[in-house]
């Protein structure tokens, strides 16, 4: 079965086309309100529906929720517990609204609802060091593994490895989007921001650290300010370094040391 699978994938790819061109041009970015927090802020997941965002706080193994810009509720510490982690390495955001949230050292993802409260784990028994992952609107899963450099395609409803693509072709991977059918990595190590189709097909490596939006523009993240790519406009200037950038659900937005900044987009007129 899994072989019939491998030939479905290698007859996709060589029909693979690149829609990553731009279709809709950006015609301004700017800055909305920037959040304060107590902590400092690794990566967010935004829900759209009952605007809820879980923000990852590696440091200390955490995951805080905000509904509508309030304070909800906080998973995580140190601990092994089913709320508690070993190591938090990554969260991503579940079709129903709740969170999935990566164990590394336990090798686990466990599953939260809206509330924080736990639902269910998977042991990834298959994988030496899962450390990022993302998931896609069926619950699937592209999760990265330290050891081999890999990026394996997690089925959640066998709980087997379909295949795997990337060997050794990534250093140390930061961060992995899923935007539209594209995965946008993040190799921190190298530099580098890869782009690659969901069946494993590279597209596109550029030098620094992107993200996109849904149109297929890339935005760069530099110090202070961010820049679309093709654009020689410099946008969101800030006093202080940016730590990262990120998508989810629609929402851009950079990181600080202790906050954030969801960016606003506007878009020219196809004519």
């Amino acid at each position: 079965m899994r072989y019939a699978f491998l030939l479905l994938l290698v007859f996709l790819s060589s029909c693979t086309v690149d829609r990553t061109v731009r279709s809709t041009p950006i015609s301004s970015i700017s800055l909305r309100e920037e959040v304060s927090l107590t902590y400092s802020p690794s990566k967010i997941c935004y829900e759209n529906l009952y605007k809820t965002n879980y923000i990852l706080d590696r440091t200390f193994n955490k995951i805080y929720i905000y509904e509508n810009g309030v304070y909800k509720n906080v998973i995580g510490g140190i601990g092994t517990g089913r709320t508690n982690f070993q190591r938090l390495a990554d969260i991503s955001l579940a079709v129903d609204g709740g969170i999935f949230a990566l164990d590394s050292a336990e090798k686990k993802i466990k599953k939260f609802d809206r509330n924080g409260q736990w639902i269910t784990d998977w042991s990834l028994d298959s994988f030496k060091r899962p450390e990022r992952f993302v998931v896609d609107n069926e619950n699937n899963m592209y999760i990265f593994d330290f050891f081999g450099r890999t990026i394996s395609f997690y089925n959640l409803l066998s709980s087997g490895i379909d295949f795997d693509f990337g060997r050794f072709a990534f250093s140390n991977i930061e961060n992995i989007n899923l935007i539209g059918d594209r995965l946008v990595i993040w190799d921190k190590q190298a530099n580098q921001t890869l782009v690659y189709s969901t069946i494993g097909k590279e597209i596109l490596t550029l030098t620094g650290r992107y993200t996109a939006d849904r149109f297929g523009n890339y935005i760069s993240l530099n110090d202070n300010y961010i820049q679309v790519r093709g654009n020689e406009n410099k946008y969101c200037f800030s006093a202080d370094r940016y730590t990262g950038i990120g998508w989810s659900n629609g929402m851009i937005y950079l990181l600080k040391s202790n906050s954030y900044v969801p960016v606003g987009i506007d878009y020219a007129v196809d004519r």
